[in-house]
């Protein structure tokens, strides 16, 4: 005999989850092909339709941050003034320093053949430009990139507990922040791939028994054609002979 379930005595629980959504910001200007890190380049802003994509695919929340470079502001700018951004408002974006790009120091400028060309045979990196516990001289190693980034990231997720955060950054912050809600150590966030205009979303749960999980929901995601790389977009053309 089937015996019928008694579901008003199955406990219901409560959580409170924060997401955050993380866009890298559009491609820098940067002919030369140099590494920028830190250094203040502004970007392109000619990319209306994947603008417009993030825009109509972003949930509506008043809190959106940038870093202190001003491709990240560019870049929040161009998607709440797209064809889609109106339904966002007005947001204030909200400058957190801690979560600015790795600083690769006396290395900014230096074109990549000259960057491995001044490093004789060091092995290189096959993602990046130095191994994560690399201590960069005049900038920081990206652990002490990614440790900044924690924190930051941990006192941002307490003090919007339950909201939606949307955090227009830098390519090497991204991976941080994945590694951190994965439980992975910097050197392991550098094999994941952010391209520019991509989203990354990463929830934060807190369980009504007090327990917490993250976990990754989007990785990467290309609203729309993919973009493209400086070369293809801006390269001067040739012709075939």
């Amino acid at each position: 005999m089937l015996r019928k379930m008694k579901t008003e005595s199955v406990p219901q629980t409560s959580s409170i989850t924060t997401r955050w959504w993380w866009i890298r910001h559009a491609p820098v200007i940067n002919p030369d092909g140099t590494i920028y890190g830190a250094m203040d380049l502004p970007c392109h802003t000619d990319m209306v339709d994947e603008f417009a994509h993030l825009a109509e695919s972003l949930p509506i929340t008043p809190h959106w941050l940038i870093s202190p470079l001003q491709r990240t502001q560019q870049t929040a700018d161009a998607i709440l003034n797209s064809p889609h951004g109106a339904r966002h408002g007005k947001p204030e974006l909200r400058v957190i320093p801690e979560l600015i790009e790795q600083s690769h120091g006396k290395w900014e400028t230096y074109s990549w053949n000259d960057y491995y060309a001044a490093r004789g045979d060091r092995p290189r990196h096959p993602f990046w430009a130095a191994d994560a516990d690399e201590e960069i001289e005049g900038g920081e190693s990206y652990y002490a990139a990614s440790a900044r980034a924690h924190r930051a990231i941990d006192a941002l997720t307490q003090e919007y507990q339950g909201h939606d955060i949307v955090m227009v950054g830098h390519g090497g912050i991204i991976r941080s922040a994945v590694a951190h809600a994965l439980g992975l150590s910097p050197e392991r966030a550098l094999t994941f791939q952010i391209l520019n205009l991509s989203l990354t979303r990463i929830d934060y749960r807190i369980e009504a028994d007090g327990r917490q999980f993250s976990r990754v929901i989007t990785l990467n995601r290309t609203l729309g054609p993919p973009p493209m790389s400086y070369d293809q977009r801006y390269a001067p053309k040739t012709e075939k002979v």
